[in-house]
């Protein structure tokens, strides 16, 4: 994007000025799509697996885990990523206490064992959400934050987590329910999906986004004296930013 002195006045130059800068700062920037995957090529082709039980069916990737602090953990994207949204559509098939949905993000590294690794998660259980972190923790992450939030299992959900510096907002069903700025810990690394101990949990239709693909110029401005109003977002959509 450019800057536009604009100070002809309101004649035919300076409209043709104002003209320009708009154009300039309407026009929209190219959505920039770090990973797109639907399963539905039958495969889980780029995903690294760790413990659990893995599969691609009717076009859902399926974790199952067999029993306590067996942590299926799938990671995917580059380990420099440092600030993107991720979506992605989850079922928890399990009913039992405890059953729930992770989101991996910012994955600085990760290894086979009871969740073993250095990465964030974005957690949703029946009745709550929460982020925490690990740190080859043997299977203990460390919460940061959670909020009481009602997400029933066995029903498709959607996900969207944007994160931004130190800081990152997860929405659920286009709801936000949680925000925390603190996570200093990781400041980049790559995505990923879990499930952990007897439970099966079914995910789809995984998008990660880069830094300015989250904006859409939508048009029909309305003219006023000096033309029309040309806005431009940059940056995640998140709290106090």
């Amino acid at each position: 994007m450019g800057l536009v002195n604009c100070s002809l006045g309101k004649g035919s130059l300076g409209g043709l000025c104002s003209l320009l800068a708009l154009l300039l700062m309407a026009s929209p920037v190219p959505a920039q799509v770090l990973l797109a995957d639907d399963f539905n090529d039958g495969n889980a082709a780029g995903w690294t697996e760790f413990d659990g039980s893995f599969s691609v069916q009717n076009g859902e990737y399926v974790i199952a885990t067999s029993g306590f602090c067996n942590d299926g953990r799938t990671v995917t994207g580059d380990p420099t990523w440092t600030d993107y949204g991720i979506d992605v559509d989850f079922y928890v098939e399990s009913t039992q206490p405890g059953a729930h949905a992770a989101v991996l993000f910012r994955v600085e590294s990760i290894v086979p064992g009871c969740d073993a690794g250095k990465y964030y998660l974005a957690v949703v259980y029946p009745d709550h959400v929460g982020f925490c972190r690990v740190n080859f923790s043997g299977g203990s992450c460390s919460i940061l934050k959670q909020a009481t939030v009602a997400t029933a299992p066995q029903t498709w959900h959607h996900l969207r987590l944007l994160v931004s510096g130190v800081g990152a907002t997860l929405t659920i069903d286009d709801t936000d329910v949680l925000s925390y700025s603190g996570f200093i810990d990781y400041p980049a690394g790559r995505i990923g999906v879990k499930s952990v101990n007897t439970q099966t949990v079914r995910y789809d239709n995984v998008l990660v986004q880069g830094p300015g693909s989250l904006w859409s110029d939508l048009g029909n401005a309305l003219a006023g004296t000096g033309g029309a109003p040309g806005l431009v977002g940059t940056g995640q959509l998140l709290p106090t930013t």
